[in-house]
């Protein structure tokens, strides 16, 4: 009776172990192996590779990378969605920010101009032209860039993105962490996003480019997102930045740099107190109250310069001006203008000779001059004497009409912001060798 009792005890354990076996067998058919490394908490998120459809190109990825790819397959038969040189994978359907910086870069098209690249659509012989940007518009805020903008793009060979104002993604600095303008709890947009908001662009290339393909496209495009330049507040969200401090974190230019290395910027820069005015009446539109006066301005003015030197005190300047909860509740965007910090951080990562800055002042003056500057720097062809006199004699864009308004900006005020800003400009003129970044004229 023992012997019988204990024969069913084990055909019933060995029952249930089979029908285990069997249950998790079935779940990875009905969900595949990308579900089952979620449940895993993600432990291959950084083994992300970004792989492109290269145009009978020779392959610049290098021994390494392609060792590296071999190991992952052998290493993991679970990452699944590896096929070669024609998957892009990255978290899409995910709220995870995507990890730029483990994506294998793109080998770009020679006979464009443009950083382009032909993707295989799924498992067909199709594929897609994909471009990202040539230039980037880096900012400043309130410093001319949408005027500059306008006037830029009206060169034939400069296709703008379906962004806003046809220049803006704001996809770097808020849209990929899932961040707006006083918002973290967006839907995160992901990479496949970013790059749609240049398919028209890479449509009117492929056109160009099949009309005479005798010749390399000359068509660029690019973006013109003015908070790519400051706003670092999802640092933290960067994989590569888990254990790092602010100080050594790595950033957007890191981010940039390692998909379009050979991109051009662009940004703009205006004296700081005067900026900052237009930035606080420019952002009334956006404040469910509107109680927006020079008296209100001067006191946030002061209230905001409490809130960092309050924690300056307590954490390092970097970890305050990358602060998320800052920008958040800060009541004015003194941050923004403080120029050399942030310029620094595109310094370390972009050559000079792919930079270029302009100061708003010149450009308001010399408009022709800065804008036939800009297009030998982006390498096109100059526009005729008519078509630059059509240029100059488009309307401002984006003036700032509540400054005519609410008239200048208290005196006080105005001493007490550039009080504040001074060892920035200073620092800024230093670093250019330009007196005229201390905005004494």
């Amino acid at each position: 009776m023992d012997m019988d009792l204990s024969s069913l005890r084990l055909s019933f354990s060995i029952c249930l172990i089979s029908s285990l076996i069997l249950s998790v067998c079935i779940l990875i058919l009905l969900h595949g192996d990308v579900t089952l490394m979620k449940s895993m908490k993600f432990s291959y998120r950084n083994k992300t590779r970004f792989h492109f459809y290269e145009d009978t190109l020779p392959a610049r990825d290098s021994a390494e990378f392609a060792q590296e790819d071999k190991r992952d397959i052998e290493s993991n038969s679970t990452v699944g969605e590896y096929s070669g040189i024609d998957t892009a994978t990255y978290y899409r359907g995910e709220n995870i920010s995507d990890d730029i910086l483990s994506m294998k870069p793109p080998t770009f098209l020679k006979n464009y101009k443009n950083p382009c690249w032909y993707e295989q659509i799924g498992n067909t012989s199709n594929r897609t032209l994909k471009c990202l940007p040539y230039f980037y518009v880096i900012g400043v805020d309130k410093c001319g860039t949408t005027d500059f903008w306008h006037r830029l793009t009206k060169h034939p060979d400069i296709e703008t993105p379906d962004g806003v104002l046809n220049k803006e993604t704001h996809w770097w600095s808020w849209r990929r962490f899932g961040f707006d303008i006083w918002i973290e709890n967006k839907p995160i947009e992901h990479f496949d996003s970013y790059l749609k908001y240049f398919e028209r662009p890479a449509r009117e290339m492929e056109k160009r480019s099949q009309l005479n393909n005798s010749q390399p496209c000359s068509l660029i495009t690019g973006e013109g997102s003015p908070t790519m330049f400051w706003d670092f507040t999802g640092w933290d969200k960067i994989p590569q930045n888990s254990g790092r401090s602010a100080e050594t974190a790595l950033l957007t230019p890191d981010c940039i740099k390692h998909v379009t290395p050979q991109a051009k910027l662009i940004v703009l820069f205006r004296e700081p107190t005067r900026r900052v005015y237009s930035d606080y009446l420019f952002l009334d539109h956006f404040r469910s109250y509107h109680n927006t006066s020079v008296q209100s301005f001067h006191q946030h003015v002061l209230r905001a310069i409490d809130m960092l030197r309050a924690c300056f005190s307590r954490h390092t300047e970097l970890f305050c001006l990358y602060s998320k909860q800052l920008h958040m509740n800060i009541p004015v965007r003194l941050v923004v203008g403080m120029y050399d910090i942030f310029l620094d951080k595109w310094l370390k990562v972009f050559p000079t000779e792919q930079i270029l800055i302009i100061r708003n002042e010149d450009y308001s003056k010399f408009t022709l001059n800065y804008l036939n500057t800009t297009f030998n720097f982006l390498g096109l062809k100059p526009l005729s004497q008519s078509k630059l006199e059509e240029v100059e004699k488009l309307s401002r864009q984006h003036e700032t009409k509540k400054v005519k308004d609410y008239g200048q900006m208290m005196n006080a005020t105005k001493a007490i912001l550039d009080k504040f800003y001074l060892p920035y400009n200073q620092k800024l003129a230093k670093r250019l060798n330009d007196s005229k970044y201390m905005w004494i004229d």
